[in-house]
């Protein structure tokens, strides 16, 4: 394959996100008010010049971000260099990369299985279950001088440390519980949001919820 071809397939191998979006599960263990939650990346074999997808995180709780990390693993194939590799995780809604990193920034070379650890403060930040700042990724993997790309991503994760809500009945966090949160549950009504305004995590927001936030009205206590 000439060079001019290889362009052509890199470009359209990162012309968009995969058409596929992977939701994946969210595991949660709470310290405190202090909840890590987990999203497990599929397994992603790689070929040809590139490739990009988009993958989200369902059932974040609300709250603030205080870290936000990720765990890679990559095993190369057919005498690849794991120096070469070029890896780029994206928020959209920030529209700014989260991670711009190559196999050498991470300390991996030559061939077998990296691991890496990588941190962020950039999506530090109040977020609400809904909110895209956290949910949405897209990452673009590549080769350097657009060499061909083998090998496969597995067991990789993001991981973010989420200070919960200290009052989750103020839907809109104006530390106030009051009618925009009563129309925000009225909104969600039926409906299983992974948290708030199922506050008693019964997997519906029903009746109790509605008493649950009407005993709790008004300022949120400091």
């Amino acid at each position: 394959m000439t060079e001019s071809e290889g362009r052509r397939d890199l470009k359209s191998a990162l012309a968009g996100p995969a058409a596929a979006v992977l939701v994946l599960v969210v595991a949660a263990t709470a310290a405190g008010n202090l909840q890590t939650t987990q999203c497990l990346l599929p397994s992603i074999p790689l070929e040809n010049f590139g490739v990009q997808f988009t993958f989200i995180c369902q059932g974040l709780p609300d709250g603030e971000i205080v870290t936000t990390r990720a765990v890679l693993e990559y095993t190369t194939q057919r005498g690849d260099d794991a120096a070469d590799l070029m890896i780029r995780v994206e928020a959209p809604s920030q529209g700014n990369p989260v991670w711009l990193l190559s196999g050498n920034d991470l300390g991996w070379s030559g061939v077998g299985t990296f691991t890496a650890l990588v941190e962020t403060d950039l999506l530090n930040g109040i977020i609400e279950s809904d909110n895209p700042d956290f949910s949405e990724f897209v990452i673009t993997i590549e080769m350097a001088d657009r060499q061909p790309l083998t090998g496969r991503f597995q067991h990789s994760t993001i991981e973010a440390d989420i200070l919960g809500k200290p009052c989750p009945w103020d839907l809109d966090f104006d530390d106030e519980v009051g009618i925009t949160d009563f129309l925000s549950l009225l909104a969600q009504w039926g409906t299983d949001p992974g948290g708030p305004p199922d506050f008693n995590s019964n997997g519906t927001v029903d009746l109790s919820d509605y008493v649950e936030l009407l005993e709790n009205w008004g300022p949120c206590p400091s």
